[in-house]
């Protein structure tokens, strides 16, 4: 994050958030979150962790949700392309 220009800090602050919760790691999570909001503070996928974050979901609850959600992104994005 340290390297990203302003503006383009949250994309990879939230990436970096959302692995640091479902390591367990939440504090770095939330600092994660506070970098992305400081860069962009209607970033809607920091807007969105943060509720989970806040919320305390159960970090496994991203790998069940990425299992479900990746065949059918996927299948949006490229149809039967891939």
């Amino acid at each position: 994050m340290n390297l990203s220009p302003k503006g383009y800090i949250a994309p990879v602050a939230c990436i970096f958030a959302a692995c640091a919760y479902e390591s367990g790691e939440s504090d770095l999570a939330h600092n994660g979150i506070l970098s992305a909001l400081a860069d962009c503070p209607n970033y809607p996928l920091a807007l969105l962790l943060r509720r989970v974050f806040t919320a305390a979901w159960p970090a496994d609850s991203f790998a069940m949700m990425r299992a479900e959600l990746h065949p059918k992104i996927c299948s949006s994005l490229f149809g039967s392309s891939i």
